[in-house]
C-alpha cells in the first residue's frame, strides 16, 4: 500500500467490468513503472455503486459491510446518479474520459468483460482511438493474469493505495480460490 502515486502524464492498461444488476460496476486502472531499475505495477480502481437491488445506498453500505458514501469523499467510487440507484452509462463514460483527460493518460490499452458490451465500450470505439480489446472471462483468458497478480502482490512488485473497495474485491477473490 502506497500513500502517493502520481498518475499524471502516464501509460496504463484500462480494465472495466459493467456490473448487470446488483454488483458494482468498476475501472481498474494499471500504471506499469520503474523503481530501483526493476518493474512496477500500480494499480487504482473507481467503482460506480447501483442500489436499486438493497433499495436504498444505506442498505448497499450495509449489505456489502462498505462505506460507500465515505469512499466516495475519498475518490474511490461515485454512487449513482440514477433515482432509482441503476448504473447510468453516460456517467461512468463521463467520469472515465474526465479522469483520463485530468490525468493527461496514455491508455495503451482498454480491455472490457467480451459479454459486457455497453454503451460505454461502444462510446470509447467510436470516440477514443484506444486499442479496444474485449476479453472473456473464462478461466483458459484469467488464469495466468490472475496468477500474475497474486504473484506481484506477494513479492511486493503491484502497489496500491489503501483503498476498502479494492481490498475487498481482492479478499473474495482469494475466498473464491482457496475454495
Amino acid at each position: 500500500i502506497l500513500p502517493s502515486f502520481n498518475m499524471d502524464r502516464r501509460q496504463v492498461y484500462v480494465g472495466y467490468d459493467y456490473s448487470l444488476f446488483s454488483d458494482n460496476t468498476a475501472i481498474a486502472f494499471v500504471f506499469p513503472y520503474l523503481a530501483n531499475g526493476e518493474k512496477r505495477w500500480f494499480l487504482y480502481q473507481h467503482s460506480f455503486i447501483p442500489f436499486q437491488r438493497a433499495g436504498s445506498i444505506e442498505a448497499k453500505e450495509k449489505q456489502d459491510g462498505i462505506a460507500y458514501r465515505e469512499l466516495a469523499k475519498q475518490g474511490y467510487c461515485t454512487i449513482t446518479s440514477h433515482p432509482k440507484g441503476i448504473i447510468v452509462a453516460d456517467q461512468v463514460y463521463s467520469w472515465l474520459m474526465s479522469f483520463v483527460q485530468a490525468h493527461q493518460l496514455q491508455v495503451l490499452t482498454f480491455g472490457y468483460d467480451a459479454w459486457g458490451a455497453t454503451n460505454v465500450t461502444k462510446q470509447l470505439d467510436l470516440n477514443s482511438g484506444w486499442n479496444i480489446l474485449p476479453i472473456n472471462q473464462v478461466t483458459k483468458e484469467l488464469k495466468d493474469p490472475t496468477k500474475f497478480l497474486q504473484t506481484g502482490f506477494i513479492q511486493g512488485s503491484i502497489k496500491r493505495f489503501d483503498d476498502k473497495i479494492m481490498e475487498k474485491a481482492l479478499l473474495n477473490a482469494q475466498i473464491k480460490e482457496d475454495k
